[in-house]
């Protein structure tokens, strides 16, 4: 991993093709197709809970952004999602290692203490009806959060949209099957429109320490043009939330 952390050192996103298996991503495809027909893959709850029931009227973009999420761990029931998962787990503390064995942090953000991993990641569900993931960055919804690490089990819709590094260079990178992404939780990314659906897993690695600066406060939420159908309706009253 000494060559993916001096990648994320240098301000890029780390792209890993081939990365777990053509066999693990047809079966957390195949996975997600069951989760999803069993109810277990649910609106995100940023869309439902009492903070932004009032946002929704007043930021019908918010529409734009919707998902459908579920988190797991390690002992997932579906043997592909639980080799994943574990692999996710195991990246992370092989840069958690080259960190702390180069004494040089990957992030400008933390020290060089190496990272904490909670084996738990996001499975999501987005690209369809339009919709999108607004920009955002991951340790604005959780400081401690040090790299994010994406699996693509398939090629789709939604490509990642990354700034890259301190002077936020953006990248676009295409959702691919058996692709791992890799990049700095502090970033700005957002998934770009698509009505195509793209299925990803997420895993965080956490860092140790103090953080040594906050985590930036970037948020786009109603800086553009409804892309989804969700979005429209909201804007023409036929959507309550």
């Amino acid at each position: 991993m000494e060559s993916a952390l001096a990648t994320i050192r240098a301000g890029r996103a780390v792209v890993v093709d081939d990365a777990f298996g053509a066999a693990t991503a047809r079966g957390i495809a195949h996975a997600a197709a069951q989760l999803l027909s069993s109810g277990r893959l649910r609106a995100d709850s940023v869309h439902l809970d009492g903070e932004f029931s009032g946002a929704l009227a007043a930021q019908p973009s918010l529409w734009d952004s919707l998902r459908l999420t579920t988190l797991l761990g390690a002992d997932a029931e579906h043997p592909a999602l639980a080799h994943a998962i574990r692999s996710l787990a195991a990246a992370i503390n092989a840069l958690s290692a080259a960190e702390l064995e180069s004494g040089t942090s990957m992030s400008a953000a933390w020290p060089a203490r190496g990272l904490a991993d909670m084996p738990i990641a996001l499975l999501a569900v987005t690209g369809f009806n339009g919709t999108r993931y607004a920009l955002h960055c991951d340790s604005q919804s959780q400081a401690s959060r040090k790299v994010t690490l994406t699996y693509y089990p398939g090629s789709g819709g939604g490509a990642l949209r990354v700034l890259e590094g301190e002077r936020r260079q953006p990248r676009r990178i295409e959702p691919r099957a058996d692709r791992l992404v890799i990049f700095d939780s502090d970033w700005p990314h957002e998934v770009v429109p698509s009505r195509t659906a793209r299925l990803s897993l997420t895993m965080w690695g956490f860092g140790n320490g103090e953080r040594l600066r906050p985590p930036p406060t970037r948020r786009e939420h109603d800086t553009y043009a409804c892309t989804s159908d969700f979005c429209r309706r909201a804007v023409e009253g036929r959507i309550r939330s």
